[in-house]
């Protein structure tokens, strides 16, 4: 009987060893499986961080355009009031000096007038574009609320912009 049971007993543990050995390669498989989930959040978040600094830096650059544009057309009003100061001086003497240097002022006036038109749209899509770009920024982000106020603005500058309508909806 201790022999049957013996022999009992080792089926038995054997058949245990053979459970614990089966559980052990599965948690190893598991852990496998985990290293290399691990191994690919930490590239995504690597990519993801680096998108972000790609982006901060064209909101960066976007900035600075920006700003430059806002000096070019402080500079061209500086210079249409100039002309148009000197459009009225020369108004008084064109009966005298002819039309000529008249009309050449006005000329000048109206191209820097479409000058300043241009760059103002220009200034416009380049703010727009910017309001977007952060706008991305903050979906990126999961902040909802700002990306949706940076839509709005960019669409106010920009309302015929498809992307900035597509992002918002």
């Amino acid at each position: 009987i201790r022999l049957e049971e013996a022999r009992n007993l080792r089926t038995q543990l054997q058949g245990e060893v053979a459970a614990k050995e089966k559980e052990q390669v599965d948690i190893k498989k598991e852990n496998e499986q985990l290293k290399k989930e691990s191994l690919d959040y930490l590239k995504y978040q690597k990519e993801t961080n680096k998108k972000r600094q790609q982006l901060e830096k064209l909101i960066r650059d976007q900035f600075m355009q920006a700003k430059e544009l806002r000096t070019q057309i402080q500079e061209a009003k500086i210079q249409l009031e100039e002309l148009q100061k000197n459009n009225l001086k020369l108004t008084d003497i064109r009966d005298l000096a002819g039309n000529i240097q008249v009309e050449k002022q006005q000329k000048k006036i109206k191209n820097l007038e479409e000058q300043l038109e241009a760059l103002k749209e220009r200034f416009s899509k380049q703010e727009a574009l910017m309001h977007y770009n952060l706008g991305v920024s903050y979906v990126r982000e999961q902040n909802y609320e700002l990306a949706i106020d940076e839509y709005e603005k960019a669409l106010s500058l920009n309302p015929q912009d498809a992307d900035t309508h597509y992002n918002l909806g």
